[in-house]
């Protein structure tokens, strides 16, 4: 099963969206963009990543939840 991601409100700054991770019904991360070129992801469980190939580079962000 994949994860959904939905455009949503932010919920300080009303006039910017985040996207939110959904697993299996439940929210389990935002992404947001990050100070600078890049984004942030923000969760209370923990990130696990890995690189994938080199060009382009792919960074691929597990939550692990549960």
């Amino acid at each position: 099963m994949k994860a959904i991601l939905r455009e949503a409100p932010h919920s300080v700054f009303p006039s910017q969206t985040v996207i939110e991770v959904w697993y299996n019904g439940e929210f389990i991360a935002t992404i947001t963009g990050a100070d600078g070129p890049g984004v942030r992801i923000i969760s209370k469980h923990k990130l696990v990543y890995d690189e994938v190939g080199n060009v382009p580079t792919i960074l691929e962000v597990q939550v692990a939840h549960g």
